[in-house]
C-alpha cells in the first residue's frame, strides 16, 4: 500500500501539496511572501519553456490542456517576445 495513496490520486495530490507547504514553510518561502505549491510547478514549467520554447510542451508537463492557462501559469507573456 502507498502511504500517501495511490500515485495519482487526489489523496496522493493532497500529501505532496501538504509536504511541499512544510518545505516551503521551513526555509521561510511560504504563502505570506507569495510561494505556494503551485508556484513550484509554475517553476518547473517556465524550465520547460527556456529549454524548448514550446508552449504545448509545458502544458503537457504541468499537466494543462489550455495553452493560453498553460501562458498564464508559468508567467508568460507571448506578446511581449518578438
Amino acid at each position: 500500500m502507498f502511504p500517501g495513496g495511490r500515485p495519482g490520486s487526489a489523496l496522493a495530490q493532497s500529501t505532496a501539496v501538504g509536504t511541499i507547504s512544510r518545505i516551503l514553510a521551513d526555509v521561510g518561502l511560504d504563502a505570506s511572501r507569495g510561494v505556494r505549491p503551485s508556484s513550484v510547478a509554475a517553476w518547473a514549467g517556465w524550465k520547460v519553456f527556456e529549454q524548448t520554447g514550446r508552449i504545448e510542451v509545458v502544458a503537457r508537463s504541468v499537466g494543462l490542456r489550455s495553452l493560453d492557462r498553460t501562458a498564464v501559469f508559468i508567467g508568460w507573456d507571448p506578446s511581449e517576445d518578438g
